[in-house]
């Protein structure tokens, strides 16, 4: 076999160009997907803006109960402070 006679330095020199192979391939893959971002540009939703919160757009308790239980869930899982921004019944 002709590999039986590599000494440790040519192993280290054939692993360290292997290496630079892969980053190489890796960089020429990484900049492909970093331009298709500027081929096809996505343009955002454009969102309107929600009607300001007021207590007039609860209608029932059960709509109160469903507020308060969202807003303590959302506390305890984010552990930061909530501020119920809207609210709406949804039918069934």
């Amino acid at each position: 076999m002709m590999f039986l006679n590599i000494s440790f330095t040519d192993g280290l020199i054939i692993s360290f160009i292997s290496i630079l192979i892969v980053f190489l391939i890796l960089i020429i893959v990484a900049s492909a997907v970093a331009s298709l971002q500027f081929m096809h540009p996505q343009s955002l939703p454009q969102k309107t803006p929600n009607p300001p919160f007021s207590l007039e757009s609860i209608t029932d308790d059960t709509m109160m109960v469903a507020a308060l239980v969202a807003a303590i869930e959302h506390r305890e899982a984010t552990k930061t402070d909530v501020k119920i921004i809207s609210i709406k019944e949804i039918s069934q």
